[in-house]
Formats: C-alpha cells, structure tokens, sequence
C-alpha cells in the first residue's frame, strides 16, 4: 500500500513538474506568436506605405508625362512665325528628351 502511494505522489509529482514545463514553453510560444503578429502588423503597415508612395511617385510621373507632350505638341504646332534659331545642343536634349 505504501509503494502504491509513493508511486502516485510520483508519478504526480512528475505530472506537475511537466505541466510546469510545457505551460512555461505555451507562454514562450504565445509571446513568440504575438511579437510575430506585431511585426506582421508592421510589415503590412511597411507595405501599405511603400504602395502609397510609389503609386505618388506614378502619378507625379503620369502628370510630368502629360505636360511634357503637351509641350511638344505646342512645340510641334507652333506657327513658322514663332520659329526662330535654336542651339543645336539645345535641339538634340530637345529630341532625346520628347522621343
């Protein structure tokens, strides 16, 4: 009877000491998965803004477009009355710029 006892207060003992354990690795896994969360969090955060700015950046790129043709095509439809000599360094950044 005494072995029988001693046997359960071991083996309780034994089931204590692992739930100990494994509620200590359930707390270390929990943090882990709440600072993963949070860097997740502020990774799409990261993302959302990259996005913004180079969506900025492609309307700003749109819009220096536009007004770069409008201006060739003013260039372009302007009368031979306001034609006048045009360096020809200034004709070739003129080309390379508008082609």
């Amino acid at each position: 009877m005494w072995s029988h006892y001693t046997g359960l207060r071991d083996d309780l003992a034994t089931a204590r000491s692992d739930f100990s354990a494994m509620t200590t690795r359930a707390e270390s896994a929990e943090q882990l998965a709440n600072r993963n969360a949070a860097a997740a969090l502020k990774a799409d955060i990261d993302r959302r803004a990259a996005i913004s700015a180079l969506e900025t950046a492609q309307a700003a790129f749109r819009e220096n477009s536009i007004r770069s043709r409008d201006a060739e095509t003013a260039i372009r439809s302007a009368p031979d009355s306001d034609d006048g000599p045009v360096a020809p360094i200034l004709e070739g950044l003129r080309s390379r710029r508008f082609q």
